[in-house]
């Protein structure tokens, strides 16, 4: 009888790893299914990863050209704004020998005026000179 409680004993652990065999199965299986889900996503990821470094990539080399750009037009704008410079420059000496035409012809109308006069004075002296002559 003891063998047969042993027996019984023995069946119904057989049993129990048997159940749990089968359940440690369908959670290999559900984890296998776990990881093909996982290798779908890591595939699907390192295939976004390789577009996203591709754009990257090109986004450098967009960056690259428009910072070369920005170094031209400066430079463009630096030698626009010595242009300026020495266009203003001009313009100021243009300016300032304008003003000194301007004092130059001022003064010379005021010597013209001075001679004017001058002569008008010797012309009055003259004719009055020629008055009295006429009555001597």
């Amino acid at each position: 009888m003891e063998q047969c409680n042993t027996k019984d004993k023995l069946l119904e652990e057989n049993k129990k790893i048997m159940d749990d065999k089968k359940a440690i199965m369908k959670q290999i299986e559900a984890e296998q299914g776990n990881m093909s889900v996982y290798h779908e996503k890591q595939a699907e990821m390192s295939s976004d990863t390789s577009a996203l470094e591709i754009k990257l990539v090109e986004t450098q080399e967009r960056l690259k050209d428009a910072e070369e750009r920005r170094g031209e037009a400066t430079e463009a704008k630096k030698v626009l704004e010595e242009g300026a410079v020495s266009i203003k420059k001009d313009i100021g000496d243009v300016e300032l020998r304008i003003q000194k035409l301007g004092q130059e012809t001022t003064s010379r109308d005021h010597t013209i005026r001075s001679l004017s006069e001058n002569i008008e004075n010797n012309d009055s002296v003259i004719n009055k000179l020629n008055k009295e002559k006429k009555y001597i």
